[in-house]
């Protein structure tokens, strides 16, 4: 009860001192244009959304996109994904999303793709039991990538639908235009809490059923 209580305590201040309140945090990772931030967080405005953009101008456009609409539930910071997640408390986290990361397509530069297995242990560790994680990409390498980190983490696919997005992000009308299939899914960590990390697996699924 004392471990639960400190994990509780340290978790809420966290957040409160981010966004001068206590809520219910959802993270996205990669804004992007902000479409999907923007929406969200003006149609559920008792949620706390924290964005980690890695490109400084994406960021400073988010920003003043979300300074002009006075969402005041938002907030963004400019830094690499990993290296915040790593910071975030323990169970602290309602859901991540995770629109169309950069696919980094040349070989060489897969080593930058978003999902490791040390992210995807990240993921697991912040989620509140019963979190959620949101993904979509057109990329079928990152799906079999982050479906397969993920699971090993504990964080499995479920036949929960993907939360439909207000409208297409804009990598995703890109995606769509040239006619490629959209990969999305919605995992969930389990609401245990305490439980064993398996250890890697391969093999992937997709929301919509075993394709090859």
């Amino acid at each position: 009860m004392v471990d639960g209580y400190l994990l509780a305590t340290m978790a809420t201040e966290f957040w409160t001192a981010i966004f001068e309140r206590a809520a219910p945090v959802e993270v996205e990772i990669g804004p992007g244009t902000g479409t999907f931030l923007c929406r969200e967080a003006a149609q559920r405005p008792a949620v706390n959304f924290f964005a980690i953009e890695a490109s400084r101008s994406r960021a400073v456009r988010v920003s003043a996109l979300v300074e002009q609409q006075g969402l005041r539930n938002v907030r963004i910071v400019h830094a690499p994904a990993q290296c915040v997640v790593r910071l975030i408390p323990d169970a602290s986290v309602s859901a991540y999303h995770i629109y169309f990361p950069d696919p980094w397509w040349k070989r060489r530069h897969h080593k930058r793709r978003l999902f490791t297995p040390d992210f995807a242990r990240d993921l697991a560790r912040t989620l509140a039991a019963g979190g959620l994680v949101y993904l979509a990409t057109d990329v079928l390498s990152v799906w079999r990538l982050a479906k397969e980190c993920l699971e090993s983490s504990g964080v499995t696919l479920s036949a929960l639908p993907t939360r439909p997005r207000p409208s297409p992000t804009a990598f995703e009308k890109k995606g769509l235009q040239r006619g490629a299939t959209i990969w999305q899914g919605t995992f969930v960590r389990p609401p245990v809490a305490t439980r064993k990390v398996p250890s890697p697996t391969v093999g992937w699924h997709t929301a919509a059923g075993d394709r090859p």
